[in-house]
Parts: C-alpha cells; sequence; structure tokens
C-alpha cells in the first residue's frame, strides 16, 4: 500500500483492499477457533484429572457449536 503508485490505481488497490480485509477476517476467525477447541480441550483434561462428569457434560455440549462454527468457515 506504501509503494509508489500504489494509489494510482484505483480498482487494483480496491481490489487489494478487500483482499486485505477477507484476509484478516479469516484469521480472525480462526483464531476463535483455534480459542474455542483449546478451552473444549483444557475442559476434557480436567475431566480427566478430576474424574468430574459435569465437565464431560459440558464438552458434548460444547462440540456441536464447534462443529457448526466450523462447517460455516471452511
Amino acid at each position: 500500500m506504501e509503494a509508489p503508485g500504489f494509489w494510482d490505481h484505483v480498482e487494483a488497490s480496491q481490489q487489494k483492499m478487500k483482499e486485505l480485509k477477507s484476509l484478516k477476517d479469516d484469521v480472525g476467525t480462526f483464531a476463535k477457533l483455534k480459542g474455542q477447541l483449546e478451552d473444549i480441550e483444557t475442559l476434557i483434561e480436567m475431566a480427566n484429572e478430576e474424574e468430574d462428569a459435569s465437565l464431560v457434560e459440558e464438552v458434548k455440549a460444547e462440540l456441536p457449536n464447534l462443529n457448526r462454527r466450523w462447517k460455516q468457515y471452511v
């Protein structure tokens, strides 16, 4: 964007800006999905360590949500 002449070509520069926004959106979505997966993994570890069935139920409740969001992403 700082390159000389970048903004001289309006259509091309607009396309590049749209592409940049799309890539940033994808990275943000991926980061959210990764965080959600890590939270579920933590719950699974805690459930195993503490032998807490209520945590297993929480994991079962969260998995469909993660699966739904993943399918929307891909």
